[in-house]
């Protein structure tokens, strides 16, 4: 067999799979790059202003003060995801059962949107106080 009839012969079928698999190979290399790029890209935000929820034990009928009321956090996360994250997506609270005092320093804990991770909040502890009990209403 001569390379003259080796080019020659079925010439449409070889273009066409020729064709095709460059068709094929675009498509898997732009889908691929989409997938992983969009992984990829990790971005960091800040949240102002998020309310502080505080938790007690069911029988404790007392009121606190929380001082600062809000915190920032700030996030990381795919940026996508980020961009989506509001206020309301997130929880900052304070958990007064291992409180003994009933005023005090507290760590706040905050829970972030899954694929998202806290990388700082500020301020990270408050002040609590309980409301005397003159001005408290059971």
């Amino acid at each position: 067999m001569t390379w003259k009839t080796l080019f020659q012969e079925n010439l449409w079928q070889k273009l066409f799979a020729l064709g095709l698999a460059i068709l094929i190979w675009l498509t898997v290399s732009s889908s691929e790059a989409v997938r992983f790029g969009a992984l990829d890209v990790e971005a960091v935000e800040e949240i102002a202003d998020v309310p502080i929820v505080v938790l007690t034990r069911a029988a404790d009928a007392w009121r606190y003060v929380v001082r600062p009321e809000r915190v920032s956090v700030i996030l990381r996360g795919p940026a996508g995801q980020l961009s989506a994250v509001t206020v309301m997506g997130l929880e900052a609270y304070v958990n007064l059962v291992e409180l003994d005092q009933g005023s005090g320093e507290v760590e706040i804990h905050v829970n972030a949107p899954v694929g998202t991770r806290v990388i700082e909040v500020d301020p990270p502890r408050v002040r609590v106080e309980r409301i005397p009990e003159s001005t408290h209403k059971p």
